[in-house]
């Protein structure tokens, strides 16, 4: 008779060895745990029977204008606060223009310019590794939020 645990072995090293992905997800795993995005559980038209096959699908998060400012005021905190001031008060280094005030498309503007190397004088080199890993949609997110302040 095969132990437990050598049967538990064997079971687990069989399933890593597997391509299959839901043999793998029957394994239970003290060491790791999966964080998935929420599934929608919806039956297939088609087999409407007493036993009917229940689908599942990825539901994709949705992008609100209140997770942008969000999203926005955590990227206005984490990389321009220290230096423009907690509401855009501050000329940065006492270099820079306050930008409290500016229109959404006007930061947006020199952001994307202090990426490319086409905006800027004084703060240049400074900002062009500030803003040098952002994407569009993280530029417009922290550009409306700069025009709410």
């Amino acid at each position: 008779m095969i132990k437990p645990t050598l049967l538990f072995t064997i079971t687990l090293f069989l399933a890593a060895c597997s391509d299959n992905a839901a043999e793998k997800q029957l394994l239970p795993s003290s060491k790791t745990k999966e964080v998935s995005a929420p599934v929608k559980v919806t039956p297939h038209a088609e087999t409407q029977t007493q036993n009917s096959e229940i689908k599942t699908e990825r539901e994709e998060p949705t992008s609100t204008k209140e997770e942008t400012a969000i999203n926005g005021r955590v990227l206005y905190t984490r990389k321009c606060a220290s230096c423009h001031g907690k509401n855009g008060e501050k000329a940065a280094l006492n270099k820079s223009q306050v930008i409290s005030g500016w229109e959404t498309q006007q930061t947006a503007n020199a952001l994307k310019g202090y990426q490319d190397g086409s905006y800027g004088s004084n703060m240049k080199g400074i900002m062009k590794g500030q803003v040098s890993a952002l994407s569009d949609a993280q530029i417009q997110a922290v550009s409306e939020y700069i025009a709410t302040l």
